[in-house]
């Protein structure tokens, strides 16, 4: 019995023994471990330099920022910590210039008045350059044309028509719709009547000095057409292989010198007489078509 006895303390001073090491060693691990993170740490330090504040941008003082604790501070030691707000500087206020507005017209569109920064260009709708704007902002559109209707002025013998079309009061300009999307001018509005209608019109330029060029006598002779009469001898003379020699190339030479606005041919064109079929007309008139250049014969003579 007394050999039991024992046995039962011994086994109960072991588990007693047992139940209160953990705790223990628990406590003097967390202590253990306190005491290594606090020696163990080394801040590893951004240095951060002084930059100015803009009108458009915060500075900052210089300081030092820890990548492994993610805190600020004043010094390379670590020892006096501030906020990230502390190491801002404000802005400095902006400078603004005064434009002053213009007014929309139905040709223009207006601005309305605004402040620029001289320091950073931007731009702003007040004085004191709180509200920002962009450069869509500043325009106004132009306003409506102020139309009014135009009726058709009929053509008669004598006088030109004019079509029916909407005018602006304000600009004067001239439209063929009431919704002003279709503009047109004087010229377009014409109706012409047929003892007025122009044989062509030149346009020439602003501020260009008109061009005209007066060609005479090209007396253009095609002796394969020769009729019973002409001697033999002209037929020679005048064969339509010669005709460049003796009268286009001239022509092709000094109108490309001249570089007109308009041709005149002012009589004695080609001889009649060796043209009874028409072909020498007509390729007189394919050679100055080739230019491109307005061009009028006066009839005479031949």
């Amino acid at each position: 019995m007394k050999k039991l006895t024992y046995l039962l303390l011994v086994i109960l001073c072991v588990s007693l023994f047992f139940a209160c090491k953990p705790k223990a060693n628990s406590q003097s691990e967390s202590q253990s471990n306190s005491v290594s993170d606090s020696v163990a740490h080394v801040h590893d330090f951004v240095n951060i330099i002084a930059t100015e504040s803009t009108c458009s941008k915060e500075g900052n003082i210089a300081h030092f920022y820890c990548k492994r604790c993610k805190k600020y501070y004043l010094d390379s030691d670590g020892v006096s910590e501030i906020s990230l707000e502390q190491t801002k500087l404000p802005k400095i206020a902006h400078d603004g210039k005064k434009t002053d507005g213009t007014p929309s017209t139905c040709t223009q569109a207006g601005t309305r008045e605004h402040w620029t920064c001289t320091k950073c260009g931007n731009t702003f709708a007040d004085e004191q350059c709180a509200q920002s704007l962009v450069g869509s902002k500043i325009e106004i559109p132009p306003l409506s044309h102020d139309l009014y209707y135009v009726a058709e002025t009929p053509v008669s013998q004598d006088n030109n028509g004019q079509k029916e079309h909407w005018k602006c009061e304000s600009c004067n300009a001239l439209f063929l719709d009431e919704d002003a999307q279709i503009s047109t001018n004087l010229d377009d509005l014409i109706i012409y009547s047929l003892m007025k209608i122009p044989d062509f019109i030149v346009d020439v330029p602003s501020g260009v000095d008109p061009i005209v060029l007066q060609l005479t006598d090209t007396q253009i002779i095609d002796g394969s057409q020769s009729r019973p009469t002409v001697s033999s001898g002209d037929r020679i003379t005048y064969s339509p292989d010669k005709i460049p020699r003796y009268c286009y190339d001239y022509l092709t030479e000094i109108i490309q010198e001249t570089d007109p606005h308009l041709i005149l041919i002012t009589g004695d064109l080609i001889y009649g007489k060796y043209d009874d079929n028409g072909t020498l007309w007509q390729s007189l008139i394919s050679f100055m078509d080739s230019f491109e250049i307005p061009w009028a014969p006066v009839f005479g003579n031949h």
